[in-house]
């Protein structure tokens, strides 16, 4: 359980198209939403799709804000000019694929905390998860620029960890694969001895 928390926390570092990436954030999250990247909504890549996922995940929020505002540079031209920047032997198949795999490594059930819940418990809200997010990482005390900057996968455990303390949920600690195939060993020995040397 540890283990996951620290993942999420501190993930790898990336580096793709040159460009070494931010964790993964809500802030990026939304960004990529909000531009209806095929990395979030599906279908097909092309080239400006993930040049702009590299700027948008290489940044902070407020330095995305101003990228897309064009305080730093227009869109089109910071694209044309990370694209000018690449490599001959750029592969553009490999890149598409380590960068799905960073988001992969972000949102995936690795990085996330299990919970469970009672129905009658369950949020019925009907804002976007991720504003709940952010109301709960501010009860916390964190600012808005820090929640959204923050690797996505600590703000999903910082969540459910007040959720689980506020009695609306549990964080589940999962039995390891090992452990479970030894449980199913010592219940079929104990099967056997009950057999050979219990009551007759």
């Amino acid at each position: 359980m540890l283990g996951k928390f620290l993942t999420a926390a501190i993930p790898e570092p990336v580096i793709c198209m040159s460009i070494r990436l931010r964790p993964y954030s809500l802030g990026a999250s939304l960004l990529l939403t909000r531009f209806s990247s095929p990395f979030i909504t599906g279908g097909a890549i092309a080239i400006d799709d993930l040049t702009l996922a590299v700027i948008l995940c290489s940044q902070t929020w407020v330095e995305n804000l101003n990228f897309i505002s064009g305080k730093d540079a227009t869109a089109e031209f910071a694209l044309k000019k990370w694209r000018g920047k690449l490599p001959k032997d750029f592969n553009f198949v490999l890149a598409s694929n380590l960068f799905t795999k960073y988001l992969s490594a972000a949102t995936g059930k690795d990085a996330m905390p299990m919970i469970e819940c009672d129905e009658k418990d369950m949020h019925t809200s009907k804002a976007p998860p991720e504003l709940n997010w952010i109301v709960v990482c501010q009860i916390l005390g964190q600012g808005l620029h820090e929640i959204l900057d923050q690797p996505y996968g600590l703000t999903r455990w910082l969540v459910a960890g007040y959720g689980e303390s506020q009695g609306l949920l549990r964080i589940v600690h999962p039995i390891p694969e090992r452990t479970l195939k030894q449980q199913e060993k010592d219940k079929a020995l104990f099967k056997q001895m009950m057999e050979e040397h219990g009551p007759r």
